[in-house]
């Protein structure tokens, strides 16, 4: 009696208009291709006609893939990250900063968007060459991605060139404040200066601030404060400063509350942070060094 034939399965493939997999190597290496399917619950069938998740149109069966061990698509797909860390949560947070669907990045990165959904969300390991082309079309490096250099100060290096450093308008630090996100704010109690690293947010012209009824901070309103948020870029040596000068007061009307509330602040330090504070400015200064 013959058995009956395996029905052929096949997984969504990459782009029509993707390169070549020999003329740009972005896809899965086998072992990693072998490793998304098995933790995505694919079943893998002998024979099983699979597209490679980066790019390309040439088709390869999986069992053929592993036996020759990727060997066809150099050694740049041999090269792999060998920890990805928190690249997911790093790679979404660029994307959405920079209002890019996913669709829209794989586009940019010459990846099928399924291998993009699947990095985002699980502890994927591309290959260094896919991680290098991902880093392009977020505009920034491979090492940014997988968060090199978070636990030292910026700045260790410096890039080759010529920089100008270029004094702000009051609109342009107003600009450059607005999607708001890690400044730091500065107070003078009687044994000292003091700074903190605080999460901010934007109202018109006010910067917003919450915290704690017990913090250094509420203890310390209702005086005259400082406030700098920055971007650096580490890479090209490139960057921007803007400083607030003000007096800091707590928001007590109910009413100016709950407009506070709509701007969806929230601290990265756990724990209760019900104190809206306001730096109500009156002086802002920017530089920027750029090439």
């Amino acid at each position: 009696m013959r058995a009956a034939r395996q029905p052929t399965i096949n997984p969504p493939g990459p782009r029509r208009d993707a390169r070549p997999v020999a003329a740009r190597p972005n896809g899965l290496a086998s072992r990693d291709l072998g490793r998304l399917c098995q933790s995505a619950m694919v079943p893998q069938y002998e024979g099983q006609q699979l597209r490679l998740g980066g790019g390309g149109d040439r088709s390869v069966t999986a069992k053929q893939e592993a036996a020759h061990g990727g060997a066809s698509h150099g050694a740049a797909h041999a090269q792999a990250v060998h920890d990805p860390g928190d690249l997911g949560a790093r790679v979404t947070q660029r994307r959405r900063h920079l209002k890019l669907s996913r669709q829209m990045l794989a586009k940019r990165a010459g990846i099928s968007a399924p291998y993009l959904a699947y990095i985002e969300e699980h502890p994927a390991v591309p290959t260094a060459a896919a991680l290098s082309q991902l880093a392009d079309a977020l505009e920034t490096t491979s090492e940014e991605l997988l968060g090199a250099g978070t636990s030292r100060p910026p700045g260790q290096g410096c890039a080759p060139g010529r920089r100008v450093l270029q004094t702000l308008t009051p609109a342009e630090c107003y600009d450059l404040l607005s999607p708001g996100g890690v400044g730091r704010v500065v107070f003078t109690p009687l044994d000292g200066p003091v700074v903190l690293p605080v999460n901010f947010a934007m109202v018109g012209q006010t910067v917003v601030l919450r915290t704690g009824v017990d913090t250094q901070l509420a203890a310390h309103l209702d005086c005259r404060a400082g406030f700098e948020a920055d971007r650096l870029d580490e890479a090209l040596s490139q960057g921007w400063s803007v400083m607030v000068t003000g007096r800091a007061v707590r928001v007590k009307k109910e009413d100016q509350v709950r407009r506070l509330e709509e701007t969806n602040l929230q601290p990265w330090a756990s724990g209760a942070r019900d104190v809206y504070v306001q730096i109500l400015p009156l002086r802002i200064s920017g530089r920027r060094i750029r090439s």
